[in-house]
């Protein structure tokens, strides 16, 4: 399992999601495994092939002539530990099994 650490909680009126707390995915590590996605201590998991709620596209800011995908989740963690939601554990785990920390 990839591990995915995420900056920032979107609020939901942002996206036409009103009441609902979102995180913004890359696209490309899509449907290629389940990913554990955390911030401060909380962890959720994205399911290979989970359908996301929205999709926005922007223009790449450092000049590579690319777009980049983002794909909205509703943030849901439902354990505080990374053991219990079944990330791993820890570091060390993610490093053994390949698993990346952006």
């Amino acid at each position: 399992m990839k591990f995915y650490k995420i900056k920032k909680l979107i609020a939901g009126y942002r996206l036409s999601f009103p009441g609902k707390t979102l995180i913004a995915f890359p696209d490309k590590y899509l449907n290629k495994g389940d990913v554990c996605v955390g911030i401060n201590g909380q962890h959720m998991v994205i399911k290979n092939r989970q359908k996301a709620l929205t999709f926005r596209v922007f223009k790449d800011k450092f000049g590579r002539k690319k777009d980049y995908t983002l794909s909205y989740f509703e943030w849901d963690p439902k354990k505080k530990s990374k053991i219990e939601v079944g990330c791993g554990r820890g570091i060390r785990a993610r490093k053994e099994f390949g698993g990346l920390d952006i």
